[in-house]
């Protein structure tokens, strides 16, 4: 990821582009999550790069947990890792709507912007009594821990795969202790 975003930047810098837009994460900055670490050491490099930049932050992506199939309608519930931390959740639909209005309004209005998208913290058992009603549908929560994911990363034969999965395995543990630091 660093290595991927490096390039992009250089490139982007290169061409002459005047800003960028980057899709980081929701952190105080100060986790020790090494996924978040890597969006920070990204925006400080957007940030010395010379462009004008902008950063949405999302939390909990949604479609990474209701999107799935089958369905989570179809299935009457979806499955959490975090036991019960209330955590802000976004839609990918809402973060690329928020995206191209960044991008389309350019930096004459969000240079410079940290735009935190999380905003309204839920647990998951709240969260699916909002799908309950929404959809009419009965949606439960499946509350997992971070052993549960431990054991799932453990199974994944990708080296690479697992390590990136690790911090996620990571994030989890400080999520359901709350010592992530929003």
């Amino acid at each position: 990821m660093l290595y991927q975003s490096k390039m992009l930047v250089d490139a982007a810098a290169a061409a002459g582009d005047k800003f960028v837009v980057h899709l980081g994460a929701y952190s105080s900055g100060r986790d020790r999550i090494p996924h978040f670490c890597w969006h920070g050491m990204v925006e400080t490099y957007i940030k010395a790069s010379g462009m004008a930049w902008a950063n949405l932050h999302p939390n909990v992506i949604l479609d990474s947990l209701l999107v799935t199939e089958p369905s989570t309608i179809k299935k009457g519930s979806f499955d959490v890792m975090w036991v019960e931390a209330a955590l802000g959740w976004i839609s990918a639909a809402d973060i690329g709507t928020l995206a191209a209005a960044v991008l389309r309004e350019g930096p004459e209005k969000h240079a410079g912007a940290d735009y935190g998208l999380s905003p309204e913290n839920l647990t998951g058992q709240q969260a699916a009594e909002i799908i309950t009603q929404a959809t009419g549908t009965r949606i439960t929560c499946n509350v997992y821990n971070s052993e549960v994911l431990k054991a799932y990363v453990a199974s994944i034969p990708d080296a690479g795969t697992r390590l990136y999965y690790t911090s996620a395995v990571q994030t989890t543990r400080l999520g359901e202790t709350r010592q992530m630091h929003y």
